[in-house]
């Protein structure tokens, strides 16, 4: 499953890639997009530790609602990049309510 998943990744990544350039490259809108598809095509699977831990940056995409449904082993999962891209609102939010899961990496 995790080869499929990141064929999905790399082809999602790359069909969406041209309508983010065309919008002023708008960085976490790419990352939006591809959230969105996969959580479509996952359902619920999509907050699993396989899939949601293997996101990377691309989990900067997660809107706000779905950051208040991570739980602790999700938070320590995300990626120094995604965090650092994730908006201000997520990230103060996570910081406020998952301190003590980040790990010093983050």
């Amino acid at each position: 499953m995790n080869y499929l998943f990141f064929a999905l990744k790399n082809r999602l990544t790359i069909t969406t890639l041209s309508a983010v350039v065309n919008d002023g490259g708008n960085c976490h809108q790419l990352m939006s997009v591809i959230v969105d598809r996969l959580k479509s095509s996952y359902g619920e699977d999509f907050f699993n530790l396989a899939v949601f831990g293997s996101l990377g940056t691309i989990a900067a995409g997660i809107s706000i609602n779905d950051s208040h449904q991570l739980s602790r082993d999700l938070v320590q999962t995300l990626s120094t990049s995604a965090l650092n891209n994730l908006p201000l609102e997520q990230t103060e939010y996570l910081i406020i309510n998952y301190l003590s899961a980040l790990n010093t990496e983050q």
